[in-house]
């Protein structure tokens, strides 16, 4: 949810589409009025730009011979065998010696579609202007992430320096790129925890940079830019690099979630190099660095360099923090400390490796070097009480620098992955953490004599990942030794395990447009009277003509979806064999005829198609750069109704804030979640129109859920974060130190949700298609279905585990005892808080985690954390009128349900004026849906409520079935103050909601008065 005023909608005359033949011609028309580039860039359509053709040339290179080509099969695999052993050589002699470049993302599942959204579907091709484009630094063939965990390092502009923005918490180390040398700083954090807040800090002078700098006796050598270039990007980590490749001057480091070390590769060192492996504090040494574990040191006030085999250890005064510090081969290495730096007071350290040992030069990789970092003991000799704690003389640390030197040898390479498997209701995902060895030391022979999935990669996992880890893939995760090495983390203590791949298996859930159980008898009549006017519903006008956001307009056909579903389960319900109760529950109220439905169907159909057919007021456009689907963007005209703007002027790409930032990829999965609800609801009533427009649809998953690099044209799981299990919303605008951030997890579900729904409908829509079905689409439509369930299921264990605060019970613990709220409302990557984007009232951040209510949201709201929640959720609610006015009581009522007070929530809701339904907060839900979901929660032992609730609201009595009875409102005169009364406006509420909200704080007859 957000403001009004972002929503921004078309002109009159925008309806027309321009051909791309007035296209060209009206670019030509704008170069000879000497338009500028970047307007050019922005308005020209890619079906003219010579850097489309390119960009599309180059994705398809990955995309595989089209199965529909049927002559030449033999000589088309022989060809394609061939390349794929030309790549494979290639790839086996990659850069640094590692294993070599294997493939993108996700390259082992299978696609979806790799049509061009241009060139296959005609599209509209937009360039964004350079102001929004990706930086240059970025390596890449395929579409780019835009709301990866890491994606402050992929936002560095072209004519800059890296700044304190190019940062990432990786877990459980923050790191960053602008320490005094080019290299990557890291940082121990803190987790800081307040009543609202919880956040990670440090002191970022108590950081240690590993880079390379000029050497230190020839200060007339410059060093190099702290700019780096951007190369493999994965699910799990990116890898960055520095100077110029195969010189001296080049080093290049991976970064992935869970790293205990920081890794540093050099492809040549030698005695003259300009660029020489270097470690820089801003701080100063305890004393002097200890070589191989011995006592043994490098002594700083010594010219001459100290040789080391295999690690150093070194220890910081005021930090209070030791490191141990590997190196693939033996080394010489020399140290200083230096003036202060400006502003910090302390003299700084640097340690310097100044060449390589004995002959080692004389191999033929011997130039080659890696070093490896990582903090043993954070709290050393007990002088930091931040890390320290209370009265802690120091935490002795001894066993895991053991097993941080046995571990230093094997490290995550490049080419992580992460790969999954579906088989009926269980799913398996695995995380590949591709582990390279370093050196030729004894214990390196050792490793690589294993296969890589065997080698001994340690590693740190969160808990989540602890819970469901397979052990049999990670020895010694149960075992005292891997629940004995853990640090706080935002999200909880995580824990070192060792193993090079993970198998975490996910159970899926059911995924349906119905709840486990039928509405209650007794409520269907309640259902069927709202049904009388929700059936007639239809979305705003200039929706219905594809102007305005993509936000709101998605979230009111959804709304029509809905209300159509709960129509048609109550018409098959009372036609199929009712039972007599059922039979006089169905005869009380009309329920919608064929007609009505076939309307509102035709309703939905129309409003749905108008946003990706050509009659769209404002459309989606294909960003070329980026890779993906990006609404125009609309400035609203409320006079006209209609945008002042159209197509090719698409503000989307230069106002960060217009349509929710969806031009700069914030939100994209809560936006088209909506609509492909909406589509899998039209599809479910017309397959036709599923079949005819399965492409369509397609464009919007392919956007949120793309699931394999084979299609080129769109990031894989544009906004999924595999290693956290939950998503970011947040795209490419620049954003806080925080990172990346999620405010609505409930909405995350249910887009992914919608998607499984999708894939579930076309299944059925393919195979009705013929006499023996689509095989292909209906192989499709499945893989839609299997990896919407599980983005669900993923999706769902998260915000169990990270955004639903459990308090009361020890095993859910994951923040600190300081943060008092039942829920986060923005999750950061380096930050939660209980607050949302658009007020801090309380019930904004419980509320925005439970919308909409869908089937799904009974697997979402467990019982326990809403048995945990309600009372300071309804608390908030009561006592501020716009918690009713802007719709979020409709929330705090199906919580209310869920806890066992079905019959109140049902009885307070049908009191609920209709605007509410209108409002902000409440237009995506109906009067009629609301009662279904109410109507059906599980029968459980109900939550005892709080007394202001009983004694001054609702006036509640206890009745036989265990609820509690909805009070009775008639001020007294029974005969005189009827429901018909009650009911009557009273200024945009009912007579009977303003007595009820003036009973919080008086008696029933003083309200009445």
């Amino acid at each position: 949810a957000g403001e009004q005023a972002s929503l921004l909608l078309p002109s009159p005359n925008s309806t027309l589409r321009p051909s791309r033949t007035n296209l060209d011609e009206y670019g030509a028309l704008l170069a000879a009025e000497g338009k500028s580039n970047s307007y050019l860039e922005l308005q020209i359509p890619l079906a003219a730009s010579e850097k489309q053709k390119k960009n599309t040339q180059s994705r398809l290179q990955n995309v595989r011979p089209n199965s529909e080509v049927r002559y030449m099969v033999a000589l088309a695999l022989v060809v394609f065998g061939i390349w794929n052993i030309q790549s494979l050589m290639h790839h086996r002699h990659g850069e640094n010696g590692l294993d070599g470049d294997r493939t993108n993302a996700f390259a082992s599942q299978s696609s979806f579609s790799s049509l061009d959204p241009v060139l296959g579907m005609d599209l509209h091709g937009v360039e964004r202007p350079s102001s929004s484009a990706p930086p240059s630094n970025i390596e890449a063939d395929h579409a780019l992430p835009t709301n990866s965990w890491y994606q402050n390092f992929l936002l560095m502009k072209d004519d800059q320096e890296p700044s304190q923005l190019q940062r990432a918490y990786a877990v459980p180390y923050m790191i960053d790129v602008v320490g005094a040398i080019p290299g990557i700083r890291v940082q121990q954090p803190h987790v800081f925890g307040m009543s609202t807040v919880v956040q990670i800090t440090s002191v970022v002078q108590h950081g240690l940079t590993l880079g390379g700098g000029p050497p230190l006796n020839n200060p007339a050598i410059s060093p190099i830019s702290k700019r780096f270039s951007v190369h493999e990007m994965t699910p799990l980590g990116l890898t960055l690099e520095w100077g110029k490749k195969d010189t001296s001057t080049h080093m290049s480091s991976t970064i992935v979630r869970g790293m205990p070390y920081v890794t540093m590769h050099y492809d040549e060192v030698t005695s003259d190099s300009e660029l020489l492996p270097t470690i820089m504090s801003s701080v100063d040494i305890h004393s002097m660095p200890t070589i191989d574990g011995t006592e043994e040191i490098v002594d700083c006030s010594k010219e001459e360099p100290a040789e080391v085999q295999f690690e150093l250890e070194l220890s910081f005064t005021e930090s209070d923090f030791t490191w141990l510090v590997f190196f693939s081969r033996p080394v010489l290495v020399k140290c200083q400390t230096h003036a202060p730096e400006p502003g910090l007071g302390q003299h700084g350290f640097t340690l310097q490796i100044v060449g390589l040992a004995s002959d080692q030069e004389e191999a033929e990789d011997a130039n080659n070097l890696t070093v490896r970092m990582a903090l043993k003991n954070d709290c050393t000799r007990g002088s930091n009480p931040t890390y320290c704690g209370k009265g802690r003389a120091h935490r002795d640390q001894t066993e895991y620098g053991l097993a941080l030197r046995e571990h230093a040898v094997v490290y995550p390479g490049r080419f992580s992955d992460v790969s999954y498997g579906v088989d009926g209701d269980d799913a398996t995902i695995s995380f590949d953490w591709d582990p390279q060895i370093m050196g030729n030391s004894p214990a390196a022979k050792r490793q690589r004599m294993l296969d890589s999935s065997d080698r001994k990669l340690m590693m740190y996992a969160l808990p989540h990942h602890l819970e469901t880890i397979e052990e049999d893939d990670v020895d010694n995760l149960s075992t005292e030794w891997g629940r004995r090495f853990c640090t706080p983390a935002l999200l909880g203590y995580t824990c070192a395990v060792q193993g090079a791949r993970w198998n975490l298996p996910q159970r899926l859930s059911d995924l349906s447009f119905r709840a486990p159980r039928q509405p209650r008898i007794k409520d269907i009549p309640f259902i069927a009277k709202s049904l009388q006017d929700d059936i007639h519903y239809s979305v705003p006008e200039n929706y219905r003509k594809g102007y305005g956001d993509t936000y709101f307009s998605g979230k009111m056909l959804a709304r029509l979806g809905r209300i159509l579903l709960v129509a048609e389960e109550l018409l098959e319900i009372c036609s199929s064999n009712p039972s007599e109760e059922m039979k006089e529950a169905c005869a009380i109220e009309e329920l919608p005829s064929q007609y009505e439905m076939d309307e509102a169907i035709a309703r939905l159909r129309s409003s749905v198609e108008v946003w990706f057919d050509e009659t769209s007021g404002t459309p989606f456009v294909y960003d070329s750069l980026w890779g993906g689907l990006v609404h125009c963007g609309c400035f609203f005209n409320g006079d006209t109704g209609a945008c002042d703007n159209q197509f090719p002027n698409c503000p989307s790409f230069n106002d960060p804030g217009l349509n929710f930032g969806n031009g700069f990829y914030n939100d994209h999965h809560f936006h088209l979640g909506y609509h492909i609800y909406a589509s899998a609801v039209v599809a479910h009533f017309d397959p036709k129109w599923g079949r005819d427009t399965f492409d369509k649809v397609l464009l919007y998953i392919r956007d949120i859920a793309n699931p394999s690099s084979k299609d080129p044209f769109f990031t894989a799981f544009r906004h999924k974060d595999w290693y956290q299990g939950s998503s970011w919303a947040s795209g490419i605008s620049v954003t806080p130190l925080n990172g990346r951030n999620q405010e609505s997890s409930s909405e995350a579900i249910a887009a992914y949700e919608a998607v499984g729904l999708y894939g579930q409908e076309m299944m059925k829509a393919w195979r009705e298609g013929s006499l023996f079905g689509d095989s292909k689409n209906m192989g499709i439509s499945k893989n839609i279905r299997d990896v919407g369930r599980l983005l669900t299921a993923t999706e769902l264990r998260a915000a169990d585990k990270y955004w639903h605060v459990h308090q009361s019970v020890n095993k859910w613990r994951i923040y600190p005892t300081q943060y008092t709220p039942h829920v986060i409302g923005v999750m950061w990557n380096a930050m939660a808080q209980f607050q949302t984007w658009f007020g801090n009232a309380p019930y904004l951040p419980y509320g925005i985690q439970l919308l909409p209510l869908t089937p799904i949201s009974e697997i979402r709201d467990d019982e326990e954390w809403a048995k945990e929640m309600y009372e300071p959720f309804s608390k908030s609610c009561y006592k501020d009128i716009v918690c009713q006015e802007q719709g979020w009581s409709i929330l705090q009522l199906a919580i209310l349900a869920t806890v066992g007070h079905r019959d109140a929530a049902i009885e307070r809701t049908r009191a609920l004026p209709s605007k509410v339904f209108e409002s902000a907060g409440g237009n995506g839900h109906s009067s009629s849906n609301t009662l279904w979901y109410l109507s059906t929660r599980p029968a459980v032992e109900p939550l005892k409520l709080h007394k202001a609730e009983k004694d001054k609201h609702t006036e509640i009595n206890a009745v036989d079935n265990g609820e509690i009875a909805p009070v009775v409102v008639d001020c007294g005169c029974s005969e005189i103050c009827t429901d018909a009364i009650l009911d009557r406006d009273a200024g945009g509420f009912t007579c009977r909601a303003r007595i009820e909200y003036l009973m919080i704080t008086h008696s029933q007859k003083s309200a009445c008065r």
